[in-house]
């Protein structure tokens, strides 16, 4: 054995909890129910943050596209399960059922988001009012696409004109 394998030997623990005193048994204990309760912790006000977000584009009518939904309900559905996994250990497993609910729930955002196609105009920046219908909402916003609706499929007289989509909004905001 090297000089440095017997100076770290010095305060590694070598014996098991029980051969312990017990201050030191609990003390570990209380070391791993913080560290649990703290994943909890952060693990919940990560995924407040994605629900303010949400919030916030509903709210405000914010330009959002497929890929950021999909991406931020990924971090969502993580963050919970790590909640889930983080308080079974901390409870012993007294919150096992909360895993069933998760994954059927998950499983049905997953479907949901995978029935969502992605938009064959969704590459474009600008589109005339000839090009849009309903379908085009969260590329255009309700406000256009409901013009573009009544142009195209009602056949009823709308001004000539023009949007910028959220594409366009979202690649000028992340060059900016």
């Amino acid at each position: 054995m090297n000089l440095i394998t017997k100076f770290t030997s010095l305060f590694k623990r070598k014996t098991s909890c029980s051969k312990l005193p017990q201050s030191f048994c609990l003390e570990e204990e209380f070391k791993k129910r913080y560290k649990l309760f703290r994943e909890i912790i952060l693990a919940n006000n990560q995924t407040l943050e994605i629900m303010a977000e949400f919030e916030e584009i509903l709210s405000l009518n914010k330009p959002f596209n497929l890929n950021y939904l999909k991406s931020r309900c990924t971090t969502l559905l993580v963050n919970v399960y790590k909640m889930i996994q983080a308080l079974i250990n901390l409870t012993g497993g007294r919150y096992k059922d909360l895993e069933v609910v998760f994954n059927r729930l998950s499983s049905e955002i997953e479907e949901i988001l995978a029935s969502r196609k992605e938009n064959p105009l969704e590459k474009s920046f600008v589109l005339d009012l000839s090009e849009i219908t309903l379908k085009d909402i969260d590329l255009v916003g309700q406000k256009m696409a409901t013009l573009g609706e009544i142009k195209n499929k009602l056949g009823l007289d709308v001004p000539e004109g023009f949007v910028i989509t959220s594409s366009a909004t979202m690649y000028f905001l992340k060059k900016k």
